[in-house]
């Protein structure tokens, strides 16, 4: 959240030295939020020094969450 809003960085690059600039990019105070796909403990990992927490989120409840019908990457980049 910015100033209590939620902020979306778009896609992102899973390169390791990518998501570390993406990562330094962020405030000691933010947490992240990302579905647990199967490379988000390893994306995790190296956001996490950089932010106050990380928190994964199972995608069949995102799904619930949202109320979407579909969970595709497209509804997500929407």
């Amino acid at each position: 959240m910015e100033n209590g809003r939620l902020r979306f960085p778009g896609s992102l690059s899973s390169s390791p030295d990518e998501l570390r600039v993406f990562a330094q990019s962020l405030a000691a105070e933010d947490v992240v939020a990302m579905e647990a796909t199967a490379n988000a403990l390893a994306i995790a990992r190296i956001v996490e020094p950089f932010v106050d927490r990380v928190v994964l989120a199972d995608p069949k409840s995102v799904k619930r969450i949202t109320g979407l019908r579909a969970k595709t990457d497209r509804i997500d980049a929407g």
